[in-house]
């Protein structure tokens, strides 16, 4: 209790202490609760001390550890989550892809999308899809239109492209590209067709003249929806 509420406070002088538990203390419990802890409290120092425990015996203390690197915000924090994509435990991975998406950033955005696209086991794939759409860069959302050529990934990019916000509805279309797979550009058409936006039912016009019927078909269907008769629909 004490070491949680040290972490509620983000008290800073308290980095070491919480240290000593986590590494020291012989109740599991205890160190995990310090390692949470250290994670609210962030910083260089907080991200030294919980680096190493990514590498512990204890599942629980490593995928605490995990996450307490996701929230801490500095550079240190990044290279073991890097690390935590690799464990051969598929929940320690899925922690570290959730944590990645919670900090953001470039490399961090390429190590999930490889992730997302090269991961077998389920838990992982959508921990890492989930962390891309909450990254919601450019490079995110491109991350997400390749995961949907893959018949076992469709679905999952399908859903996260659908709860892509208001501003970035022009890089989802991006997908729309006649150089793009009939797949991809289906799981656009499907996606924004979700969307209860105005923008997203206009963007669907550009697929109704798509080379693949089934791309067209879901595009004027959606766009009946939205519009009634989509222009030059004579059926």
């Amino acid at each position: 209790f004490a070491a949680h509420s040290l972490g509620r406070r983000k008290v800073v002088e308290s980095a070491d202490a919480l240290a000593g538990l986590a590494r020291d203390d012989k109740s599991n419990h205890v160190r995990i609760a310090a390692v949470e802890a250290l994670g609210h409290v962030g910083g260089e120092r907080a991200a030294r001390f919980v680096a190493p425990l990514v590498k512990s015996d204890e599942p629980d203390l490593v995928r605490a550890a995990v996450k307490a690197l996701g929230r801490i915000s500095h550079t240190d924090a990044q290279p073991p989550l890097f690390e935590a994509l690799h464990s051969t435990d598929a929940e320690v991975r899925a922690e570290a892809a959730a944590a990645l998406g919670e900090r953001g950033g470039a490399e961090a955005v390429e190590r999930l999308r490889v992730v997302a696209a090269t991961d077998a086991v389920p838990s992982v794939v959508e921990a890492a899809t989930d962390a891309l759409e909450r990254v919601a860069t450019p490079e995110a959302i491109a991350g997400l239109l390749a995961l949907a050529s893959d018949p076992s990934r469709y679905e999952r990019a399908v859903a996260a492209l659908a709860r892509t916000r208001e501003a970035l509805l022009e890089e989802v279309a991006r997908g729309l590209s006649p150089q793009r797979p009939a797949e991809v550009r289906r799981a656009v058409v499907e996606a924004l067709g979700r969307m209860k936006s105005r923008r997203a039912a206009e963007l669907l016009r550009r697929a109704y003249d798509d080379a693949d019927a089934s791309v067209r078909s879901a595009a004027r269907g959606y766009g009946r929806t939205a519009f009634g008769k989509p222009p030059g629909d004579v059926s």
